[in-house]
């Protein structure tokens, strides 16, 4: 049970008051931290979700600095190849004295299909992104490029912990600490990298007063394998709130790109997606910032490219969100 494996964490986290930790059950915990990092490389690596057990050993690829906008800085690691059958780990670095504050994620293989997958996404600490992506296919290598959007704003963050029972989906999220408000998310699936897959991964409005989808960070998810496994799903939160910015669009064939601006002159902190229907029919692609190509400079900070492999068989709706700093 998830509690079971976090009292002895969550009464440590507390002890150093580095968070609040509340069980809701014994197969869910909650936790709410003034510091994004104590949350994510802590919770995290105890809670046997691979990313950064194995960010703490792998050493990461050259880093590229796409630009600075707005007081966002964009960063990406050089993309990594993932052979067939395997997976590969990519990190994001942020600047010196900025935090994360959003993440993103470019998948490609050959066929632009569902070989190649999310299975985790989020904090390696409060001043890195890393991804996981698997490649599925037995025959085609595939690529992925992970991004990381830092910022000096004084980011929050929330995550909880929740089991994934073998062979089924799962629909999980987070709100943040009250009067904050949404800038991105994180998810982490325990257990074989290949195994488990990112359906949706976007924010989301409680039913308060207004209608924003500015509450906390919702993720669906499907567990492949025959074992259960844990699932965190993570949101970063900040005192102003952020622009949202949504497009709706049907996804009748396999494979499409959707694209969710930042308007007014905004600047992105980090994009999601929402699919509708059963999470094992459709698979997260691409969550890439990028820069719109008519303004003067080339820094991904225009909009977001929504990418979405449709294994279904039917239509599925798609709903694309930019998430963006006025």
């Amino acid at each position: 049970m998830v509690y079971d494996r976090f009292g002895w964490l969550g009464r440590r986290l507390e002890e150093d008051g580095e968070a609040a930790v509340t069980a809701i059950n014994s197969r869910e915990v909650v936790v709410v931290s003034r510091r994004l990092g104590a949350l994510s490389s802590r919770l995290l690596l105890f809670s046997s979700v691979a990313v950064v057990c194995a960010g703490l050993t792998a050493a990461p690829a050259a880093a590229t600095d796409l630009g600075r906008a707005g007081g966002i800085d964009y960063q990406s690691q050089d993309t990594l190849t993932i052979l067939p059958g395997g997976h590969r780990f990519a990190f994001a670095v942020c600047p010196s004295e900025t935090s994360l504050i959003g993440a993103g994620v470019a998948i490609s293989d050959p066929q632009f299909g569902p070989e190649a997958f999310l299975n985790n996404l989020g904090p390696s600490t409060a001043e890195s992104a890393v991804g996981i992506v698997a490649n599925s296919s037995s025959t085609d290598p595939a690529s992925a490029t992970i991004f990381g959007m830092c910022s000096k704003i004084v980011v929050e963050g929330s995550a909880r912990v929740k089991e994934l029972p073998a062979g089924k989906s799962l629909t999980a999220r987070v709100s943040c600490p009250h009067d904050l408000h949404v800038t991105g998310g994180g998810v982490g699936l325990g257990g074989d990298n290949e195994d488990a897959f990112v359906n949706s991964y976007f924010p989301f409005d409680s039913g308060d007063h207004n209608r924003r989808p500015d509450d906390g960070w919702k993720v669906k998810v499907h567990n492949l394998t025959g074992g259960d496994r844990d699932i965190v799903v993570e949101a970063f939160c900040v005192a102003k709130r952020p622009t949202y910015t949504t497009r709706v669009d049907q996804l009748a064939i396999q494979n499409a790109d959707f694209k969710a601006r930042c308007r007014n002159g905004g600047h992105l902190l980090s994009g999601g997606v929402r699919v509708d229907g059963r999470a094992k029919g459709a698979r997260v692609h691409n969550l890439r910032p990028t820069d719109n190509g008519s303004d003067p400079d080339t820094v991904p900070d225009d909009l977001v490219d929504v990418g979405v492999a449709n294994t279904s068989g039917g239509t599925r709706t798609v709903t694309s969100y930019a998430i963006c700093k006025s």
